[in-house]
């Protein structure tokens, strides 16, 4: 029987906002920012300090957040997309500098795997190029058709030369010169949303659509296989059989097509944290879906964020809204948090070097 574990004095739930922990009122920051913790969601800070040359402190706390990356090879750096300007921080948050302003919403980044300083970003319909670390960029590409943008951006882990865009229109565009020149490599009849670098597998990475959620290609882009038509099993580790004892396929569960987040599992060779509409589950070493149980029925809790210690696989969170979620143990028992903010919370993401240290954005839509 799964352990309901709260470890404030007394925590209330009501429309989507915690109102009460141990006996006193938390008030909660309205809109979005970024948050850091140190004791795994215990207690958080707000991280939106500007280094000026002079003046004024200024500060970004409650810009919207796009997305939230760290450079694989310095993990004191981040990287943050808001809707009017990039952010980097080389301190691990603690004070950032800003880039990329007034060109659109910054979509994604992507780092050379070889070259830190080599960075490509999406804005709106736009592809910029830094080989400086961010100090100047260069207008790559740009797209003139009507109602697309650029969402996703990577470069390859086995050939830095080649540089894949996702589309909003479905176009799969790619670059085998370092971004020089561009081509569509396949549309995908579907919004493109992420790309996943598969850290085991240098010619292979992830790519998340609209249609068919979370596929995977071996072949730089070339070929492609749908997750979602792998079984999945229970939490107990039994196959999942309709009516006539058929395996059940992850994409046949209600709302499992419904793509909210995912993170590789660095504890297996191939192995997938993904959130959906349905619920959360896990993909184990590339074969089967494994659903993690959690205090809600499927469909019942939308999970906006993940993320999972890849040294052990053991320790997995997720935010909701109104409540931060922890488990130390794969899912079995799990701990439950008030949010420090009011926004939704569309971004966590753990230090690379330090499972304790979450960093968790909010989004704050507009009404």
């Amino acid at each position: 029987m799964k352990k309901f574990i709260i470890l404030s004095v007394a925590v209330v739930i009501l429309s989507g906002c915690v109102v009460q922990q141990r006996k006193q009122t938390t008030t909660l920051i309205p809109g979005a920012g970024i948050f850091k913790t140190g004791d795994k969601g215990e207690q958080w800070a707000v991280k939106g300090d500007l280094l000026a040359t002079g003046g004024s402190a200024q500060k970004f706390g409650y810009a919207n957040v796009t997305f939230m990356k760290f450079d694989p090879q310095d993990a004191s750096t981040v990287y943050v997309g808001t809707e009017n300007a990039l952010y980097y921080s080389y301190s691990r948050g603690e004070g950032w500098l800003k880039t990329l302003a007034n060109q659109g919403t910054i979509n994604d980044i992507a780092i050379d795997p070889q070259d830190k300083c080599t960075l490509y970003a999406a804005v709106h319909n736009k592809i910029f190029k830094s080989i400086d670390c961010s100090r100047s960029w260069q207008l790559m590409h740009f797209s003139s058709l009507a109602n697309q943008y650029f969402a996703a951006i990577l470069v390859s882990q086995q050939d830095s030369d080649h540089i894949f865009v996702g589309a909003s229109d479905g176009a799969l565009i790619h670059s085998r010169n370092a971004g020089v020149a561009w081509d569509v490599l396949r549309y995908v009849d579907s919004p493109i949303y992420k790309f996943v670098p598969h850290p085991h597998e240098p010619s292979s990475f992830y790519m998340v659509d609209q249609r068919d959620s979370v596929l995977k290609t071996s072949d730089l882009g070339v070929t492609w296989k749908i997750l979602a038509d792998l079984p999945v099993h229970t939490p107990a580790g039994v196959v999942k059989v309709d009516e006539r004892k058929n395996p059940i396929l992850l994409g046949q569960l209600p709302g499992a097509r419904t793509y909210m987040d995912m993170t590789f599992d660095t504890s297996q060779k191939d192995g997938i944290l993904y959130a959906s509409g349905y619920g959360l589950f896990r993909l184990i070493d590339g074969e089967y879906w494994q659903e993690i149980e959690i205090l809600n029925k499927p469909q019942q809790a939308r999970i906006f964020s993940i993320a999972i210690d890849g040294t052990t696989g053991k320790s997995l969170y997720f935010a909701t809204t109104g409540a931060f979620y922890r488990s130390e143990n794969g899912g079995l028992d799990w701990t439950v948090r008030a949010l420090p903010a009011s926004g939704m919370p569309k971004i966590l993401k753990m230090a690379p070097d330090n499972p304790s240290e979450l960093y968790l954005a909010f989004y704050a839509p507009a009404k």
